[in-house]
């Protein structure tokens, strides 16, 4: 990584960048760089910038929550680490990660929920019989239980619970990310099948704008019909085609006590 601060390597990543706009480990290591060099703040724009203009990546969104802690933005760390945990793909490259969040928790006195994540980062170097890492982390654990036993609800998760200990995480991870997002309602007004996806019309929005959404991001239980009353969330993204930042519809639902979900009831 001393080679990642290096003048040298600053200027040919910047030409890197203007020459291949759609490659994200440029500017990647152009962030990384900027970070090590003590330029936290900048570095932080442009790492935000690129998770919303590339597809989402865990560890670009970590590098984000590393960012926070080191300005002590404890709150903003703590989201930015539940959006890595809840990126999709394996998660055996994250153990390092969920210490990290466990430490966080740790020093917010969050402490159930810190030792679940020490707990989930010594279960995945369990599964993957990573001797060294494995015993590091089970001596940690003991550590933790002796500092804090007289708060721990749980205080022991065998490799074999690791599905109830990580679904235990998720869902904090989720109700994290959500309870940071406003929620919006709207109306669907078209539906591409064969493209997957569709806009909303969103009843408080002033500029008369419809919403752009991708079926993936449809709660997997609903079935979207035009004219449906729906709510959802924003999140930013990046339009390549217009080269334009545009919110997109996330989390896409029925709308509670809307005219199908009545409809759908007494039918």
């Amino acid at each position: 990584w001393v080679y990642l601060i290096s003048a040298s390597f600053r200027v040919l990543i910047s030409r890197a960048i203007i020459k291949y706009p759609r490659e994200k480990l440029f500017p990647w290591w152009q962030a990384y760089a900027k970070k090590a060099l003590g330029r936290v703040e900048e570095a932080l724009h442009e790492l935000e910038e690129i998770d919303t203009r590339f597809p989402k990546e865990w560890y670009i969104q970590r590098d984000v929550a590393d960012g926070y802690v080191q300005l002590q933005k404890y709150d903003e760390a703590w989201l930015w680490f539940c959006k890595a945990a809840s990126c999709p793909g394996d998660v055996k490259g994250r153990y390092k990660m969920f210490e990290q969040m466990s430490q966080l928790l740790e020093h917010l006195g969050r402490w159930q929920e810190a030792y679940d994540h020490l707990q989930l980062a010594s279960a995945v170097t369990e599964r993957q019989r990573w001797d060294r890492p494995a015993t590091v982390l089970q001596s940690q654990l003991a550590q933790f239980r002796n500092r804090h036993m007289d708060h721990l609800s749980q205080p022991d998760t065998s490799v074999e619970e690791w599905s109830n200990l990580f679904r235990r995480c998720q869902v904090l991870w989720r109700e994290t990310i959500r309870a940071s997002r406003p929620s919006y309602k709207g109306q669907i007004v078209k539906i591409i099948e064969e493209k997957k996806y569709g806009f909303i019309k969103r009843y408080d929005d002033h500029d008369n704008r419809d919403i752009f959404f991708q079926l993936r991001n449809v709660i997997k239980s609903v079935t979207l019909i035009v004219g449906m009353e729906v709510e959802f969330e924003l999140e930013n993204s990046f339009d390549r085609s217009k080269k334009e930042e545009r919110p997109v519809a996330i989390n896409v639902r029925r709308a509670k006590g809307s005219i199908w979900t009545t409809c759908l009831y007494f039918l």
